[in-house]
């Protein structure tokens, strides 16, 4: 008997069956794929948590305070030993984790979650090495504290009535803007104790670094100014020493073991690196990082991937209230009336003549004539040029400026006992 073979009909029909077969139970396949695969990054990130909670019972002094925050690196817990100190990887994607853990308190109880948030992660990674907390920008503004550094808490009455009150001494408006760990709070004074003065001249730049090539600015640079200064390798030498001799007669409760630690790669390619020992003073000056963590300038997400890092060499300026939305917000002016911006507290009594106050800017007190200033310096290098340093300006912004141009001043910094002023 003869076989016969199929029809081409028949094995189309086949071929159709086939393929709709395939059509049907593919995406079960994938589906059960994606599954299988998510539940392996839970597990993943499950297992991160519960060696974070390792890592708190081995440092119950990082745990947060009700309603507080904290974080953890993936980095910390490599150089706890808790971990391998290889890539850890998701394994959807096999891209390296690079977020952390963040740890809250409610009710008395902590609760872990991963986050791969920049604003959370990059804060503490970058700059807040000692856990410091930062109060909301309103309350700051909103309830300045009185304080007389050479004897201790006042009050607005005593303010009042110190016709000094914007000089060095007697009582005084600061601003509590952060908290640590060991129950301090961070305060900044409202107004500048030296109205112009170098971050770094010449003359200090050549004894600090034995030599004396310094940079000379180009005719008309600002206001017409020639001078010639160190470049930001040294730190502000010129600044600090001013802030000392401002400070000198505060009480010495106020008296600080601390250092800030600079770390950059300048615009040359230079890595610059400095450090500056707080030991016997009793104010330091504000950090470009503090400013930028408080407020819109930090947040790269908001500037499309422009926002404030240490290594900045293209942003030269911020606005401290900046916009959400376009790449170009973080340069937008957005406050032209008193008190306006909710960073007032930042920029306050700055000025640098009749004609450029700060309340045009959103500040809610302009400077008086014998305090006129551009702004004022933080101990922090720019990295857009070997001459520059960040400011705060009158403007409300954070700015780059040359380390010797003598139009920026002091604003000194002090920790104190919180428990003086909250109970």
């Amino acid at each position: 008997m003869k076989n016969k073979g199929f029809t081409l009909v028949e094995l189309l029909a086949v071929v159709v069956i086939l393929m709709a077969l395939v059509a049907l139970i593919t995406p079960k396949i994938f589906s059960q794929l994606k599954t299988a695969g998510d539940v392996t990054e839970k597990e993943q990130i499950n297992s991160l948590i519960n060696i974070s909670k390792i890592y708190m019972n081995q440092h119950p002094n990082l745990l947060p305070e009700e309603d507080g925050i904290n974080t953890i690196t993936l980095t910390e817990l490599k150089q706890s030993g808790l971990i391998k100190s290889e890539e850890i990887l998701n394994p959807n994607t096999q891209e390296e984790l690079t977020g952390c853990i963040v740890v809250t308190s409610k009710n008395n109880k902590y609760e872990y979650k991963y986050s791969e948030d920049n604003m959370t992660c990059n804060l503490k990674v970058s700059m807040i090495s000692n856990r410091i907390k930062y109060y909301d920008t309103e309350w700051i503004k909103n309830n300045p504290v009185y304080f007389n550094p050479e004897s201790g808490i006042c009050t607005k009455t005593d303010y009042e009535n110190n016709e000094e009150n914007l000089g060095k001494t007697g009582c005084m408006k600061w601003y509590a803007y952060s908290e640590n760990l060991d129950e301090t709070i961070n305060m900044i004074l409202d107004h500048n104790t030296t109205s112009n003065i170098d971050w770094v001249n010449i003359e200090d730049y050549s004894i600090q670094e034995g030599n004396t090539v310094g940079i000379t600015y180009p005719q008309g640079y600002e206001l017409g100014v020639y001078q010639t200064g160190g470049n930001h390798s040294s730190g502000p030498i010129t600044a600090l020493k001013q802030l000392k001799s401002d400070t000198d007669s505060w009480m010495d409760s106020l008296k600080r073991n601390d250092t800030y630690n600079q770390s950059i790669i300048n615009k040359n390619n230079q890595n610059i690196e400095y450090t500056i020992n707080y030991q016997n003073y009793k104010a330091r000056l504000i950090t470009a990082e503090e400013v930028a963590t408080m407020t819109y300038a930090f947040d790269e997400q908001k500037y499309g991937g422009l926002g404030f890092t240490m290594n900045n060499t293209t942003q030269i300026y911020f606005y401290l209230d900046g916009k959400q939305g376009t790449v170009q917000n973080w340069k937008t002016k957005i406050h032209n009336t008193k008190g306006a911006s909710k960073y007032s507290w930042l920029f306050d009594n700055n000025g640098k003549d009749a004609t450029h106050l700060c309340e045009s800017y959103g500040c809610t007190y302009n400077p008086i004539e014998s305090m006129y200033t551009y702004g004022y310096w933080t101990s922090s290098a720019n990295a857009s040029q070997v001459t520059d340093a960040w400011t705060i300006d009158y403007d409300g912004t954070l700015y780059n400026n040359a380390v010797a141009k003598v139009n920026r001043g002091i604003r000194p910094v002090i920790t104190v006992n919180k428990n003086i002023f909250f109970n």
